[in-house]
C-alpha cells in the first residue's frame, strides 16, 4: 500500500484500496485486533510514513473509542502517551500525517491536554510544506495563518512561527528523496 493525503498533497506515499470495496470490522476478536496493533507497531518501528497516524486512529485495544470512552483508564492513558510520542518521532523525521495529526490532538483534549499553541505551531509547518511543495491547500493553510494571526497577540505569533520554523529547519527544509 501506498499513501496519498489529497487535501496535503505532499505526502511522498499513497493508499490504493480496491473501488467499491468495504470491511465490516465489528466481527474482529480480540486477538485480530491485538495482531493489528503488533503490525502497527512494527511499521512505526520502521518508520513507515503514516504508521504512527493509523497507530492514533486504532485506538487502545485496537478500538479508537476508548480514548474517549475510558480516557481514565490507566492502560488508555498509558497508550495515548506511547501514541503522542510516536506521532512525534515521525513528524520529527519529516512524516507529513503526523505533523497534522499532532496539531489536531493539540486542538482537541481526548488524547492528551489541549494545547493550541502546539496545535497552531504544527498548523504553521504544514503551512511551509506546502509552500516548499505547492500543495492543493495552500489557499485554505493562508487562511488559517491570517486567522492565527489575528487572534493571537504579535508576541505569542511570533513565538510560534519561530518554534515552526526551528521544527520546520529540523524535520522538513531539506529535500526528501
Amino acid at each position: 500500500m501506498r499513501r496519498r493525503n489529497p487535501a496535503l498533497d505532499i505526502s511522498d506515499t499513497e493508499v490504493r484500496l480496491g473501488e467499491g470495496r468495504f470491511v465490516d470490522c465489528s466481527a474482529l476478536t480480540a486477538e485480530q485486533r491485538r495482531d493489528h496493533l503488533q503490525w502497527l507497531e512494527r511499521a512505526v518501528e520502521q518508520q513507515v510514513p503514516g504508521a504512527a497516524l493509523e497507530w492514533l486512529t486504532a485506538g487502545p485495544n485496537g478500538q479508537i473509542d476508548d480514548l474517549e470512552m475510558r480516557n481514565d483508564d490507566p492502560l488508555v492513558r498509558a497508550w495515548s502517551e506511547k501514541a503522542i510520542r510516536l506521532l512525534d518521532a515521525a513528524a520529527r523525521r519529516g512524516d507529513v500525517e503526523a505533523i497534522g495529526a499532532l496539531s489536531g490532538v493539540y486542538s482537541s483534549d481526548y488524547v492528551t491536554e489541549r494545547d493550541m499553541t502546539k496545535s497552531v505551531m504544527y498548523d504553521v509547518v504544514i503551512f511551509k510544506l506546502l509552500r516548499q511543495k505547492g500543495g492543493n491547500g495552500l489557499v485554505g493553510y493562508q487562511r488559517l495563518m491570517d486567522r492565527y494571526r489575528r487572534e493571537m497577540s504579535p508576541e505569542k505569533w511570533q513565538a510560534v512561527e519561530e518554534s515552526a520554523e526551528a521544527f520546520f529547519q529540523s524535520c522538513c527544509a531539506k529535500p526528501r528523496n
